[in-house]
């Protein structure tokens, strides 16, 4: 990892201490490793221009934000704050990157059997156009009540105003 500069400013992750994350000076991706130097996850994120509203946030169009394309967490790191940590750096990041806050993503279940991921991006503060599928997501949030079996594209943003 010695190619990488350190994303935190040596600092670790305030609510999040015992990992470090850094993003290579010349690319679009994060690593997150744990005191250990053990790889905990991956992100891909870059600015994108966002021109048409009806994508994504319905309040704004022309606008840049922070596109995560990619987030994996290494199984032994799940349900331990990682995925949270990677959300928090891209959304402050994405003032570094001309993004004023605003990030997007295409949320959807890669593995077979794996958990659908908006309900984790619907806690974190994402929103989406789709609101049938968001109304079914916080009720599954709320009172657990279960989510369609078919796998979900959900097209997601956390607009700079949620913060």
């Amino acid at each position: 990892m010695s190619y990488m500069i350190d994303f935190m400013k040596n600092r670790p992750l305030k609510k999040f201490p015992e990992y470090l994350c850094y993003r290579h000076p010349k690319s679009n991706v994060y690593v997150m490793a744990n005191k250990n130097g053990k790889i905990v996850g991956r992100m891909v994120a870059m600015p994108e221009y966002i021109s048409d509203g009806t994508l994504y946030n319905p309040n704004k169009a022309g606008y840049f934000s922070l596109y995560i394309k990619r987030l994996f967490i290494e199984k032994e790191f799940r349900k331990k704050g990682a995925g949270r940590a990677f959300l928090n750096i891209a959304a402050k990041d994405s003032y570094n990157r001309s993004c004023q806050g605003n990030v997007h993503l295409v949320a959807q279940a890669l593995e077979s059997g794996g958990a659908p991921p908006q309900p984790f991006y619907r806690k974190f503060g994402f929103d989406s156009q789709n609101r049938s599928q968001m109304k079914a997501v916080d009720e599954f949030i709320k009172n657990g009540t279960p989510l369609p079996k078919y796998k979900w594209t959900t097209l997601m943003y956390f607009p700079a105003d949620k913060k």
